[in-house]
């Protein structure tokens, strides 16, 4: 159970550059919860990176960086960046760093990540309560990423503490892994966009959805989820949650100058859309 204290607003105007990247769903519900906070009577003045193309080392290297009370990384830092971070004694919040190194290199940070086994709890009841399917799968991200294996990893172990083994997509024809699989199967993606590629595999294969195929993605990304045939449900993460969570420790390390005693935090509810 976390012990929050309250926060006064104070009238002190901070600088604070904040790299979000808006093209996902959690770099956009981040940002709100940033501007939830903020609303609450907060004053800062923030420079909104929103891109990873418009994230260079130049941003680090420019004396106006030097400005800036605050830092937000909304994604892993290239390791020149991560250098150019860790030079500077700026607050700053990650995250999800691939390698807690990332974090250990930059003095006055915290970590704030998604809660990973908050998601795969809610992935294996919403299975469960549909039935005990013959077979689960996991697909992971096309390119592999620290935050993909990192689900996979906690789903199987989610599943094998309840007695079922997972079956994990290695990057061969989807069509035909998705058939090899005993019906009716369960399968849980890295994030939408993936399902959104299951559920069009399912179609190529002619496997029917939900009956043969049950497919949940892991964001609730609605320009995605209400959009795909059929519809897709999906694991909702508390993106906005995390955003304000991290609004309100930045702002006490940008008040205090220093970080607080617990630098990781797993925050997010994860509940199911359907």
């Amino acid at each position: 159970m976390v012990n929050y204290v309250k926060m006064i607003p104070t009238t002190r105007r901070f600088r604070v550059l904040v790299v979000a990247p808006l093209a996902s769903i959690a770099g956009r519900m981040r940002l709100s919860g940033i501007y939830k906070f903020l609303n609450e009577g907060y004053d800062w003045e923030i420079e909104l990176i929103r891109s990873e193309s418009e994230f260079t080392p130049e941003i680090f290297s420019d004396s106006t960086i030097r400005s800036f009370d605050g830092i937000f990384i909304g994604w892993n830092e290239k390791p020149e960046l991560q250098k150019l971070h860790a030079q500077l004694s700026t607050p700053s919040v990650l995250f999800d760093p691939e390698t807690p190194l990332v974090m250990r290199s930059i003095e006055k940070s915290i970590l704030v990540h998604d809660d990973v086994n908050a998601v795969v709890r809610a992935a294996r009841s919403h299975f469960f309560r549909s039935g005990r399917y013959s077979s689960y799968g996991f697909v992971p991200t096309k390119t592999r990423t620290f935050w993909s294996d990192r689900r996979q990893k906690a789903f199987v172990a989610e599943m094998a503490r309840h007695g079922a083994a997972v079956a994990t997509f290695g990057g061969e024809n989807l069509d035909e892994w998705l058939m090899s699989l005993p019906k009716p199967a369960g399968i849980l993606c890295a994030f939408d966009d993936r399902a959104a590629d299951v559920l069009l595999a399912c179609r190529a294969a002619k496997l029917a959805v939900p009956e043969e195929m049950a497919v949940l993605g892991i964001g609730d990304d609605a320009q995605i989820c209400e959009n795909t045939r059929p519809r897709l449900s999906s694991v909702a993460v508390d993106f906005g949650g995390q955003g304000y969570r991290a609004a309100r420790e930045l702002h006490a390390m940008m008040l205090r100058g220093r970080c607080p005693r617990e630098r990781t935090i797993a925050t997010g509810a994860a509940t199911i859309v359907a």
